[in-house]
């Protein structure tokens, strides 16, 4: 199927097929199921160039995609290939789990089949040990669920020495080869924990080539102990500053998980963007 933005400036409503964001702006593409180009689908692309400029979006190019006749497939369709690559991370299909919801990846063995998760997210590492929380943790409400778990974690010396190992073997076993790949979810206080996490886990890594450890996934949602508590993920500039030092400190591919509580997402993705993160997450526990 196709998935479809409708998008309004003042009275103006528009609706985009396909957008990609490149480096200096987006590449706007109109799907249509003719074999040809019509006079009317130019009027309609320039209306939505229109809305779109208007709204602050820096368009680079717009397209007309049609079908093409003279094309031939040569080689055989393959229905079931669910590989994807994200970011730099190659999973063998494009499911995860939630970081948090899913431990340290080695809790559900026995309950899950670990085969059809492309990777595992385990639940945030600072560099030192976490408490987390005291209980009660959770309340049930009318509407859901509610929960203060407080980030409760091992600390990345025994995540490395133990936890990594003890994955990779029981879910190894369990799949009877090698476990799914792990996105390590990262945390801390000050822009210098999270870069001490991230060129610890890539230095292991690294060390390392037959590790499960693949990417790293930055929650942006904690506290800035540095700034008064301030949150990472609610100041652009500071944003691009994290991603920035994390960049620095390793290879994996980096993935940012965003805050919820922002009024408008644009100028935190563009911030991620280019401290040089590879893919995001959308979005934290709202």
């Amino acid at each position: 199927g196709t998935v479809v933005a409708r998008i309004k400036y003042t009275d103006n409503k528009a609706k985009e097929e396909v957008m990609y964001m490149g480096n200096n702006g987006y590449s706007v593409y109109e799907v249509k199921s003719t074999t040809g180009i019509k006079p009317y689908y130019l009027y309609d692309l320039a209306y939505q160039y229109y809305v779109l400029v208007n709204l602050g979006y820096k368009i680079n190019s717009l397209n007309l995609v049609h079908i093409d006749t003279s094309y031939v497939l040569d080689k055989e369709l393959d229905m079931i290939d669910t590989n994807v690559n994200l970011g730099g991370l190659k999973m063998a299909t494009p499911l995860t789990t939630a970081s948090g919801t899913f431990g340290y990846g080695t809790e559900y063995v026995g309950a899950v089949d670990y085969t059809k998760l492309g990777a595992i997210t385990a639940k945030g590492i600072r560099v030192d040990p976490w408490p987390g929380n005291p209980m009660p943790r959770h309340c049930e409400v009318p509407g859901g669920l509610v929960n203060a778990i407080g980030l409760q974690g091992t600390g990345i010396k025994h995540f490395l020495d133990i936890t990594v190992p003890w994955y990779a073997d029981s879910v190894g076993e369990a799949v009877g080869g090698k476990a799914p790949p792990m996105i390590v979810n990262i945390w801390g206080g000050s822009v210098d924990e999270y870069a001490a996490v991230a060129r610890q886990l890539g230095e292991y890594a690294s060390a390392n080539p037959d590790s499960p450890i693949a990417a790293l996934e930055c929650n942006v949602s904690c506290p800035n102990v540095k700034a008064g508590g301030h949150t990472f993920g609610q100041d652009p500039v500071v944003l691009n500053g994290l991603v920035n030092a994390v960049r620095k400190e390793t290879k994996l591919p980096l993935i940012v998980k965003l805050a919820p509580n922002v009024p408008d997402i644009r100028p935190y993705v563009k911030a991620c963007e280019d401290a040089g993160a590879d893919a995001l997450a959308l979005i934290n526990t709202i």
